[in-house]
């Protein structure tokens, strides 16, 4: 499928599903409910793409070396078909870009300067690529980036619906202190970075404005809650069908399903077709001292009602 140069036209009825959200914030299990929609591909944090499959170090959620795995390969080797000139280092400047709090008033005027027009037609194309490899009139993006999902929203082509899942700051900021070793690098180990409180509440704060923009100017935007779609399954399953306009098992019926997430755990691949188990546990926020567990808290009212 060839993308025409009418950038921001929607080209077809083909979706991309975005979460957007911290990470920690249960997007791992909001995207295996949404894998087990019919004829969709979950692909992970799609703006990798560019880092990972370059670089050579990580593996796919389908278990190969990302390099060697059949979709990856096949959208490169597409992505060749339409553009001989591209760049790697300039698109993932790009990436950065659009994807940064600092740039989200900017973007419109710089998608009118060539160097747009350009980098808006490669991504345009890869998402078409992915559609055209995958066999799949849907993808599922949790990039988590609200503002790549802007930027997807208003430039790929594609109907998007963007699915902001928000959870508690102080459990948020409490699992993002613990030492977790990212499963998908083979060559070596490496471990998620620890992030502050502080950076925490940053980040909560820069994606409810940044949603409460997607919120306004995008019909397709729907908010979740993590403990509600952990008490409260059905009753969420139900309205993510809703807003999606696709059907999606109820709890009993989700199973985990084959994926080809980019920078996510490649093991889960061993669960496949076995049934989904969605349970909420307390958190002990044992990670937390008193004085953070309190400004979290606080931060976490005072950001809700913005």
């Amino acid at each position: 499928m060839i993308i025409t140069k009418k950038y921001g036209k929607k080209i077809n009825k083909m979706k991309i599903i975005l979460v957007v959200g911290d990470g920690r914030s249960g997007s791992t299990i909001l995207e295996e409910i949404l894998n087990n929609i019919e004829n969709s591909v979950s692909v992970g944090e799609s703006f990798r793409f560019w880092e990972r499959y370059y670089k050579k170090e990580t593996l796919c959620g389908c278990t190969k070396k990302i390099d060697e795995c059949d979709l990856w390969t096949n959208v490169h080797n597409e992505m060749a078909l339409h553009y001989n000139n591209i760049t790697v280092d300039k698109i993932k400047e790009n990436i950065r870009k659009v994807s940064s709090f600092g740039f989200r008033n900017e973007l419109n005027d710089w998608a009118l300067t060539n160097d747009a027009k350009f980098f808006i037609g490669v991504i345009s194309t890869f998402f078409s690529c992915i559609f055209s490899v995958s066999k799949s009139n849907i993808i599922i993006d949790s990039s988590k980036n609200p503002f790549w999902a802007n930027f997807v929203a208003q430039y790929s082509g594609y109907d998007t619906y963007i699915i902001h899942l928000n959870r508690d700051l102080p459990s948020v900021a409490n699992s993002w202190k613990k030492k977790v070793k990212m499963n998908d690098y083979y060559i070596y180990d490496k471990y998620m970075p620890n992030k502050s409180s502080t950076e925490v509440i940053r980040t909560a704060l820069r994606n409810k404005l940044m949603c409460r923009y997607l919120k306004k100017n995008n019909k397709n935007y729907h908010s979740l809650n993590y403990h509600n779609m952990c008490i409260n399954t059905d009753a969420e399953i139900f309205g993510l069908a809703s807003f999606v306009e696709e059907k999606i098992p109820q709890l009993d019926d989700l199973v985990h399903r084959k994926n080809h997430g980019i920078s996510g755990n490649p093991f889960r691949h061993e669960l496949n077709r076995k049934k989904i188990e969605i349970r909420y546990n307390e958190p002990d926020l044992k990670l937390l001292g008193k004085s953070e567990k309190l400004i979290l808290k606080i931060a976490d009212r005072l950001i809700g009602i913005l």
